[in-house]
């Protein structure tokens, strides 16, 4: 579990992984409409991701809290990367600088996108930029 998600592992008889992701909330949690606004700047994101050398994993299906889903609830289904999850203050040095280097990697890659301003991807087909949102935030018609 993530601080913002559920992440449920699904394995299916052939041995392919996938994870469910689930957004967590609570009573202090925002309204539904930002909700599902975080998740489709998330799928757009991955879209976005997957143009890229970036290592990004394969979204197979979503949906929005507000599409009156049987689950009742927005998730995604994405494939499982490997590798384990990342505890920086047990890390080795040779272990840190691999990160590290992983991550200029990715920076350098990402600095090659046509992205004119910094905001939440939008929509998952195009590269516009909607407002800046985070889950403590709850006005969405002005970008910060």
């Amino acid at each position: 579990m993530g601080g913002k998600n559920y992440h449920i592992e699904i394995v299916f008889e052939d041995g392919v992984r996938w994870l469910a992701r689930i957004r967590r909330f609570t009573a202090s949690s925002p309204p539904p409409k930002l909700r599902d606004y975080l998740i489709q700047s998330e799928i757009a994101t991955l879209k976005c991701l997957e143009a890229t050398a970036v290592p990004t994993p394969k979204l197979f299906d979503y949906t929005f809290e507000g599409d009156g889903n049987p689950v009742g609830v927005g998730y995604m289904l994405i494939e499982k990367l490997p590798g384990t999850s990342l505890q920086w203050h047990v890390a080795s040095s040779k272990q840190k600088f691999k990160v590290l280097e992983g991550l200029a990697d990715a920076f350098i890659e990402l600095q090659k996108q046509p992205l004119s301003e910094i905001g939440c991807l939008k929509n998952p087909s195009s590269h516009q930029i909607g407002p800046f949102a985070r889950d403590v935030l709850t006005d969405l018609t002005h970008p910060i």
